[in-house]
This record gives structure tokens, sequence and C-alpha cells, in this order.
């Protein structure tokens, strides 16, 4: 009997280990919270298309980012100079995007979600990525914008 609680104990624990992760990313969104999830993903099918004006059409004139593995932060030029670079010289081949969480104050959104890609670069060699990525975006003209984000790729093990 105490080994059956024990075991009954175990499968308990790795059930709610398993399962509280998707149930915690599977909340239902506001008409809101949608309206700006479909503007992160928009932003990411510019990418996948490597189109660097629809791209940066949604970056705001003061726009502002942080990569992880950058020093210094990135202004809208720097974000059109490095992505030009990328979109000659990797492809992203697929990639996955998970809304963890989105706060909207008035005309300003936060959103919190992690990335999983496949690249491919010049050569053709195919480089896995995941991460967390936090992006900020205003509502200007009824469209959301980007005015700066944050993240990069976490270390994989």
């Amino acid at each position: 009997m105490k080994n059956f609680k024990i075991t009954l104990s175990v499968l308990l624990v790795l059930c709610m280990i398993l399962l509280l992760p998707r149930i915690s990313l599977s909340q239902e969104w506001s008409e809101q919270q949608k309206t700006v999830w479909e503007a992160v993903k928009a932003n990411w099918q510019a990418i996948e298309e490597r189109n660097l004006e629809k791209f940066l059409n949604d970056l705001h004139p003061d726009f502002m980012s942080w990569n992880y593995i950058r020093d210094l932060p990135q202004n809208k030029d720097s974000q059109r100079k490095w992505n030009r670079f990328y979109f000659e010289n990797e492809k992203m081949l697929v990639y996955e995007i998970t809304p963890v969480a989105i706060q909207i104050i008035e005309n300003t959104a936060v959103a919190h979600y992690y990335f999983y890609q496949i690249i491919e670069d010049a050569e053709g060699k195919k480089q896995t990525r995941k991460g967390r990525w936090t992006d900020i975006l205003i509502k200007k003209d009824d469209k959301w914008i980007y005015i700066g984000w944050y993240g990069g790729v976490v270390k994989q093990n």
C-alpha cells in the first residue's frame, strides 16, 4: 500500500509538471490581445518572406531594440543594415512562436513569447534556434507598431 501511494504521488507530480506549461499557454486572449498577437505574427511573416520593407514598416521611427547577443541596443537604421545582411545570407526555413503573456495598457502592449526556428545559411548549413522574446508595441492610427523588443536565443544544452 505504501509503494502504491508513493507511485501515485510521483505520477501526480509528473502530470502536473507536464501539463502546467500547456495550461498556461492555452489561455483565452481578449480581442485586443489577439490584434497584438496578429501584429507579432505579421512581423515574423515578413522575416520569413525576407521582406525588408514590410519588416521595417512595422517599426516606429524611434524604435530601439536589444538582442541578448548584442553589446548595445539597436535603432531602426541598425535593424535595416543587419536585417538586410541577414536576409541576403540566411533563410528561415520554418518557425513557431508561442505567446506566453500579452499585457495592454492604454495604447501600449507588451507581448512575451517563445520562438523556435530552423535557419539555413548561405552554404546550406541548417541551425536550430530557440529562445524568448518580448515585443513592445504602441497603437498608432489603429495599427500596432513596434517601439522596441528584447530577447534572443537561449543556451541549448
